[in-house]
C-alpha cells in the first residue's frame, strides 16, 4: 500500500526575534508529489508545496522530510498522474540550497533555539513536529551549518543527516 507524506506547514525562518514565513512558500499555488522509497512493490511519497511555472515546471517551496537530492527552491518537471495531481519528473534547475534533517529526543522547544542559532546562515526550515525538522542551507553556509549539527550530535543533542546522496 501507497504511503502519502503532506507537508502540514510552511517553510519559516528567525529573524530578529520573530518568525518569518517565506513569501514564495506564500505564494505556492500546488502540491508536486515525489516518490521515495521505491526498493518495495508500493513507492512511498511526499507532497511538497510548490509554485507553477512554465511548461509543466514547478518550484519547490518546501524542505523535503524525505525525498534525497531536491531542495528548497529547485525547479523540477513534472507530469499529470492519471488520478490528476502533479508528480515530480526530475530537476531542471538547482537552487544552490542544500536539505539537512534533523531529530530530536524530545518534543520540548529544542527546534526552537536550533533555528535562533542558525538564524546567521540564512536557512530555513519546515518543522514536522518539535522532534523533526527539515532545514535549507544556503550552498555557502551549509558546511558550517554541517559542522554545527555534527558538534550537536556528538554531545548527543540531536540527531542529523544530509538530504544529498551525490
Amino acid at each position: 500500500m501507497a504511503d502519502y507524506q503532506e507537508h502540514p506547514s510552511k517553510v519559516t525562518t528567525w529573524r530578529a526575534g520573530q518568525f518569518v514565513v517565506l513569501q514564495e512558500a506564500e505564494r505556492a499555488d500546488c502540491t508536486v508529489w515525489v516518490a521515495f522509497d521505491t526498493d518495495g512493490d508500493d513507492a512511498s511519497w511526499e507532497g511538497l508545496l510548490a509554485t507553477t511555472g512554465d511548461d509543466g515546471k514547478v518550484t519547490v517551496q518546501s524542505v523535503p522530510y524525505f525525498v534525497y537530492d531536491l531542495a528548497l527552491g529547485d525547479e523540477v518537471s513534472t507530469v499529470a498522474s492519471a488520478e490528476g495531481p502533479l508528480v515530480a519528473v526530475e530537476p531542471t534547475r538547482r537552487s544552490g540550497m542544500l536539505t539537512f534533517r534533523v531529530v530530536f529526543d524530545g518534543g520540548d522547544d529544542r527546534w526552537l533555539q536550533l533555528m535562533r542559532d542558525l538564524e546567521p546562515r540564512s536557512c530555513w526550515f519546515d518543522v514536522r513536529s518539535p522532534r523533526f525538522i527539515a532545514i535549507a542551507a544556503p550552498s555557502e553556509h551549509a558546511q558550517a551549518v554541517a559542522d554545527y549539527l555534527h558538534g550537536r550530535e556528538q554531545r548527543g543533542e540531536l540527531q542529523y543527516e544530509a538530504g544529498q546522496t551525490k
